[in-house]
């Protein structure tokens, strides 16, 4: 018989991190990006374990991974975007989620 069964095994995963938060953009945060790239900053306490990556969504679609803590999102459409952040394992699965963020990009019109 296992020491552990595997539900107990997903509870203990799912406590290594005690927070997963962006640094950047802010909550509420409005600015300009003629571009419409968006660079995303995330940090966790603690830190990323073995094959663990940062996992950011926007509008509730997942755009990007990275384990430095950086993702770039190109050609963001302007207006208001709800962006999250979550660790995931090697397979994908959500390890831990962080609070959902809310930020707005102005571009030029492209009638101007």
């Amino acid at each position: 018989t296992p020491l552990y069964s595997s539900a107990a095994s997903d509870v203990y995963k799912r406590q290594v991190y005690d927070s997963v938060r962006f640094l950047a953009p802010g909550d509420d945060q409005a600015f300009h990006s003629g571009s419409g790239d968006v660079e995303f900053r995330v940090t966790s306490s603690p830190g990323l374990r073995g094959s663990h990556k940062y996992e950011v969504t926007l509008d509730g679609q997942p755009v990007g991974q990275s384990a430095s803590g950086t993702v770039m999102v190109r050609n963001v459409f302007r207006g208001t975007h709800d962006a999250g952040v979550n660790i995931v394992d090697s397979n994908g699965v959500t390890v831990k989620s962080g609070e959902t963020i809310t930020f707005t990009i102005h571009r030029p019109s492209v009638n101007n």
